[in-house]
Formats: structure tokens, sequence, C-alpha cells
């Protein structure tokens, strides 16, 4: 979800909570508020537009804090269903209004979830940027649609969002003495606190499944395995809370899967570490070798030998006069590709003359992308709650090398 603040000119007032000013409207900007535009009736279609009259696209949050979502093409209002290319996931958008829906929804004859908890920790607002920045993490964001899951009331939807019901035959057996209905199983079906596979009344057990283009295994008892690494056949595979393996990418956990989902094993793999050496930031100003602007970061890498890395990250933000010191020139062990860091992180109130700290630490891992170094940040732990909502995740982000 790519929400976007809406004009070039704006105050911008620190706060703890989101509130309504005189305009009437704002957008949310983590712990700012930032007095903005009006939805405003033309012609039929609905805008949103500033005080000029201008109009604009994207994500806004109004001052009861609904979301809408405006057109890039011609800036009206959207309903019914929206994919954000930002974050890859479907929302839905009343068809009365344009708000953004959350919890189960019935749309044309299908139950479908999306996500009723705000802060999920995937966005923040950089107001330098003027924009907001996504972050990957395991939380589905606010007002996304769950896929091939579990929802948190226990049920299951399919790779299309739509809740899974249990489909059932009734055959009538007739004798001299009485007639029986019986009911025969098939797809998933929840028992006993798992999820079970039927197979037009058969349980299956001990084997794959390939549903959906998706790779599930159950157990002897016929129990999926979810939530955990498993061996099987001599190779490891690790599944994620929706029962499906994790392919050709790095589970959270920071290991390596194949595009069979089979771990790779990184102790027996040979890494050029001097390829890695030098300085990272965010892809647009690692291009321009503007690394470290708008708060976005700064990784740099001295050297990596004997099972070590050294270097620093820092990323300050000068809006909100919070960011991170992580200085780890003295050397910390890398296991394999991946290597934890510890530093401080640190926020200053606007009416405050000292900053509050408090231990944080990231978990990077060394990449190639397109022949290009990278480092990803894909955990933190720790830091400040500065308002009462959660920490904020510096560093967790793809760093590209800025090359010479």
């Amino acid at each position: 979800m790519c929400k976007k603040k809406l004009v070039k000119k704006l105050l911008i007032v620190s706060m703890p909570v989101v509130m309504a000013l005189s305009t009437g409207s704002l957008v949310y900007a983590n712990t700012q508020a930032l007095p903005n535009g009006t939805i405003t009736s033309q012609n039929g279609a609905k805008y949103l537009t500033d005080t000029t009259g201008e109009k604009y696209s994207g994500w806004f949050i109004d001052s009861k804090e609904d979301w809408y979502y405006f057109n890039e093409s011609d800036k009206a209002m959207k309903t019914g269903w929206h994919h954000d290319d930002k974050d890859g996931y479907w929302y839905y958008l009343n068809l009365s209004d344009g708000k953004m829906v959350t919890g189960w929804q019935a749309i044309d004859g299908k139950e479908y979830f999306f996500q009723p908890v705000r802060d999920m920790g995937n966005y923040h607002f950089n107001n330098e940027q003027e924009r907001w920045l996504y972050s990957v993490n395991s939380k589905v964001p606010y007002g996304a649609m769950y896929v091939s899951t579990t929802t948190p009331d226990g049920s299951k939807v399919d790779n299309t969002g739509a809740k899974v019901i249990t489909e059932t035959t009734s055959q009538i057996v007739h004798d001299n003495s009485s007639s029986v209905t019986n009911t025969v199983k098939d797809g998933w079906v929840s028992e006993n606190g798992s999820w079970h596979y039927y197979e037009n009344g058969t349980l299956a057990k001990n084997k794959w499944l390939n549903l959906a283009g998706k790779w599930y295994y159950v157990l002897s008892d016929g129990s999926m395995v979810s939530n955990t690494w498993k061996e099987i056949d001599g190779k490891s595979y690790c599944f994620g809370s929706d029962g499906a393996i994790y392919v050709n990418t790095t589970t959270p956990d920071g290991s390596k899967v194949d595009g069979n989902g089979v771990k790779i094993n990184t102790t027996n793999i040979s890494i050029d570490y001097s390829q890695y050496v030098g300085t990272y930031g965010v892809k647009d100003f690692a291009n321009s070798s503007d690394v470290g602007i708008h708060g976005t970061g700064v990784l740099e890498i001295i050297k990596i030998a004997d099972n070590k890395i050294y270097g620093t990250f820092y990323e300050h933000s000068d809006v909100a006069d919070s960011g991170c010191e992580i200085d780890f020139s003295s050397g910390v062990p890398i296991d394999g590709n991946v290597f934890v860091v510890k530093g401080k992180d640190y926020y200053r109130k606007w009416d405050e003359d000292y900053y509050t700290r408090a231990d944080y630490s990231v978990k990077f891992q060394l990449d190639i992308i397109d022949g290009r170094p990278i480092i990803e940040g894909i955990e933190w732990i720790g830091g400040l709650d500065y308002f009462g909502t959660d920490t904020y995740n510096w560093g967790i982000d793809t760093y590209y090398k800025v090359l010479n």
C-alpha cells in the first residue's frame, strides 16, 4: 500500500495521535497530522483536492480515520477491488462510499477476510520523501486481504482469498428398514485443532499435496504441517503459517531455500566477501550516490575476514529527530551470509533538550540482485516505543552497493 502525502507546502504538527484539523481531513503519517485535502464531487465522480482545487491520487485517510484510494490515471475515487503494486496485496473499497473495508466481508457470494488491526508495522510515513515507505515483515498490512492462510478466528482461505467451505455430498442409502444419509468430506477440514485434507472422503496421510500451485505436507495422522521446519526424505523444508512451503526465497529465520523449497546449506557455499566491501544505501539514492539523505540510512562495510564483518550503520530522521547508531567496526560474527549488529536507537521530543536511547539490533543478510551486491535487513529487536504504537524498524530495507 503506497500512501502519499498530498500537498507540497504543509505545516507539520507533532502529536501522539491522529486528530481532525480545521480542514476536516488529514493524511495519516504515523505520529503527525498534516492538514490536507477534501473529498469533493464533480460530475458524478469523487476527487481528492487541495485548497487550490488541484486533484491528487493515491491513498488518503480522513478525519474519521477511514481510508480511500484515488486512481493514478484520472484521480477519481476508486471502488471495488484494488491491487496495490507496492505491497502486492488486494484491498476492497466499498462500492457505495469508497471506504476501505476490514474484517470478514461477503463479496459476490464469497467471504473474504481483510486485516482489521491498524498498525502492523509495515508502513511508516517519511515526510522528507513525502511518501509512505513499505517494509516487508511477516504481518498482513491493515485492510489487506488474507490469502492461502488461516485467519485469526481459525478459518481457512484459499489462494483467491475466499473462505474455504467444506464441500459435502449426501448419499441416501435405502434398505428394507431405514434410510441413512452419509456425508462425504472433501478438501480442507479443521478437526481437533489442526487442518486435514480429504480427497473425496479419503483422508490424505503422509504425503505431499500440490494445491493451487503451492505445496503442503500432511503427516501420518493427516494433520497439516505449518509454522516449522521439517525434514522429509533427508531434505529440510520450511512451512509457513498457511501450511505452504517457502520456495526460492529467504525464510523468516534468514535461511535460504531453492526452487523446490529445499534448504540451501550455506556453509558449503563459497562466498566472495571482497565484493561486499563498500557503501550501501536504498536503491534510488545508491544509484545517484546520495546515500544517507532524507533519513534513508547508510551502511558501510569496511572488511569481511576470519568469519567476522566490520562496519557501521546509521539512520536518522530530521523530522522526528530520531534514528539509530550501530558501530560494528570492531567486528561481529558472520554465519555464511547472515550477521547481527547491535547498537542504540534514539529519539528526542520537540520540547526536550535530551535524547532517549534504547538497545537496538538488526539482522542483515548479504545477497546479489542482478549481479549487484545488496545487504537486506530481515529482522530487528528492541528499540523505543515512542508513542505507544510500536518500535520503529530502522534498517529493515534493501541496501544497494554504491557503484563508483
